[in-house]
């Protein structure tokens, strides 16, 4: 059976902050697990993006490809980016969003510590829907691949230069016992 242990929460309990930064991170488990509620302060738009980056590593070494679906197409889109300096283009509701309208971010770090391969993760990430006439929301499915062979003990969550609202907020987990 499966052991979830909480690492890390940080929920931005007043003001806006411009990155969640989750540092000493052990390398006693099998994966991670990376949940979040977040929203931008930028202003004029419904999303954006936010990113995330290991072990504060802004070279190009994160590899992605994307199943997307929002705005006005209901039909799935595909692309991929490679040699880019984070993932990015997560889903992140924005200040033109209803008040309380937050997009959620899941994603897997599946053998976070092994120093001999790359890291491999899974990602989904949404806005809700939240206009009767437009079509403001979206989900993404990504696939990424972290090309470091190094232990992930860092995790920076941010965007561009947009800040985080108050309650956004992300939880990583330390799985022991998954296959």
């Amino acid at each position: 059976m499966a052991v979830w242990n909480v690492i890390n929460h940080t929920e931005l309990s007043s003001g806006n902050a411009t990155l969640i930064d989750v540092t000493s991170i052990s390398s006693s488990y099998d994966h991670l697990y990376l949940m979040a509620s977040i929203r931008s302060d930028k202003a004029s738009t419904y999303r954006t993006n936010a990113e995330i980056q290991f072990n504060n590593d802004t070279g190009t070494n994160y590899d992605t490809v994307h199943i997307y679906s929002g705005g006005g197409n209901v039909t799935p889109n595909s692309y991929k980016q490679n040699g880019v300096d984070s993932f990015d283009d997560i889903e992140c509701a924005a200040a033109d969003c209803l008040a309380d309208t937050f997009s959620f971010l899941e994603m897997w770090i599946y053998n976070y510590s092994n120093t001999t391969h790359f890291k491999q993760c899974l990602m989904l990430s949404g806005t809700p829907n939240n206009s009767s006439t437009e079509h403001h929301g979206g989900i993404k499915v990504t696939a990424g691949v972290w090309s470091s062979t190094s232990a992930i003990d860092r995790i920076k969550i941010f965007q561009g230069s947009d800040d985080f609202v108050q309650y956004s907020n992300v939880t990583i987990y330390g799985i022991n016992g998954a296959a």
